[in-house]
């Protein structure tokens, strides 16, 4: 740590952490266990009940460093190349 010429240290510079990385490393670390797989490379995490899907988003916030998580069933009654949100909530931080 740098000292300035009087004696009191200088501030050090903490260099921001991606916030992307946080969210990523926390969802890797607890999604997993409860079933979740990640859908890709994206910030989409699904756990297949058969006949429903658990869809896990975390959306980013588009106005400031946070996001918006998303909990929702998708429905696999009818085919579909998408997942929707049926029946969901939603929670903001950041």
């Amino acid at each position: 740590m740098a000292f300035a010429a009087n004696g009191k240290k200088k501030r050090q510079r903490v260099a921001e952490t991606n916030h992307n990385q946080l969210i990523t490393r926390a969802a890797r670390a607890e999604l997993p266990p409860i079933g979740c797989i990640e859908k890709g490379r994206s910030r989409i995490w699904l756990d297949d009940q058969r006949w429903w899907v658990t869809v896990v988003e975390f959306q980013p916030s588009g106005r400031s460093k946070g996001s918006c998580l998303n909990v929702g069933a998708c429905w696999l009654w009818h085919a579909k190349d998408h997942f929707t949100f049926e029946r969901a909530g939603s929670m903001r931080s950041g």
